[in-house]
């Protein structure tokens, strides 16, 4: 035998097989059955339960139909009559079997008349196919609930009054047969297979981001970014909010991206606003002159430059309305930063 699945084993390199065979009981297990060889020469088959197997047959005070609870005890002692081949054995799994079933709540007297009425039963009988007969009467699908009377008894006794009527004795030929349906158990009611959709707004990527409707600003950021570099100390910046070009009351940084001449340091300034950053971007576009003051359009007014050179990132948003605030930071970072622009001012 052992040979046996060494050979069937060498056909796939990835479908093995496996028997444990018990060689001093010369027994197999296939599923829920033993099969053995006696002392005769005889196969015999029996129960076969797994090791640390439990027990978990439906409970009696389980909210299920009173015929499902009453007919548990039958099937199973049926099952045994077909998996046990000699009566000893039949007998033996019976006891086990009723043990169960009295721990599960089962009653004493539904289990044993459901053991008598297998016990007359020959083993030839049982191991016969069943075939299910094909019902054709219309379906009655309830929800089940304890509380509820006697449904088909009801149905019954109207149907007789029912087809009275020609017309409805052709359409209900035979009383409707009363199916019923599970109801939510306390699980479901707690419980959802199916998490719920997330409905929460998504989170904003930190950083600095164009607004999107190609305002003036757009022209002169880049789409993304989620810091800033100083050009002198080349300490770098982390942008910790999400801002766009309509965002008010922030700290930004104009960089001349200008790579020639004496620009190819990129100076920088830092400034604050308590506005939109679109519109104090505009006062420092406007501001580019030859006659301009500041220190912001006396630059980008030098020879070489154009407004294609200026780049503006507004990279941190006080949450404070205090102006002082506001002024703090932007003294914190000209120190910080030390940005050639404001030195020249």
């Amino acid at each position: 035998m052992l040979k046996f699945i060494e050979h069937l084993n060498n056909f796939h390199p990835f479908l093995k097989f496996k028997a444990s065979y018990n060689f001093e009981t010369k027994s197999v297990a296939f599923l829920d059955t033993v099969i053995s060889i006696d002392s005769n020469g005889f196969i015999k088959t029996n129960l076969y339960v797994k090791p640390g197997k439990r027990c978990s047959y439906l409970l009696l005070s389980s909210s299920h139909p009173k015929h499902i609870t009453e007919n548990i005890p039958y099937s199973l002692a049926l099952r045994l009559k077909r998996i046990c081949s000699l009566n000893v054995d039949f007998v033996q799994q019976l006891d086990f079997l009723k043990c169960k079933l009295l721990s599960r709540g089962y009653k004493l007297n539904y289990i044993l008349k459901a053991f008598e009425r297998v016990s007359l039963i020959s083993r030839t009988t049982a191991l016969q196919k069943v075939e299910k007969k094909v019902v054709n009467r219309p379906i009655l699908s309830l929800q089940y609930d304890p509380r509820l009377p006697h449904i088909s008894n009801i149905l019954f006794r109207f149907w007789k009054v029912m087809i009275q009527n020609p017309q409805m004795k052709k359409v209900f030929p035979e009383p409707p047969m009363v199916c019923w349906s599970r109801p939510k158990n306390l699980r479901e009611f707690l419980i959802r297979a199916q998490l719920p959709k997330d409905n929460r707004p998504s989170r904003n990527k930190l950083g600095f981001k164009q607004c999107g409707f190609n305002c003036m600003l757009c022209k002169f950021s880049p789409k993304f970014v989620n810091n800033i570099v100083s050009s002198v100390t080349h300490e770098t910046i982390p942008i910790l909010s999400y801002l766009t070009c309509d965002s008010e009351n922030v700290i930004y940084c104009i960089t001349c991206t200008k790579d020639n001449g004496n620009c190819k340091t990129h100076p920088q300034y830092i400034g604050q606003t308590g506005r939109k950053a679109v519109k104090r971007f505009s006062e420092h576009k406007n501001s580019i002159s030859p006659n301009a003051i500041t220190a912001v359009g006396q630059h980008f007014s030098e020879s070489g430059h154009n407004f294609s050179h200026l780049q503006f990132i507004p990279f941190e948003q006080i949450k404070s309305n205090n102006p002082w605030v506001r002024l703090a930071r932007e003294k914190f970072y000209i120190r910080k930063l030390e940005p050639l622009l404001n030195r020249r001012m």
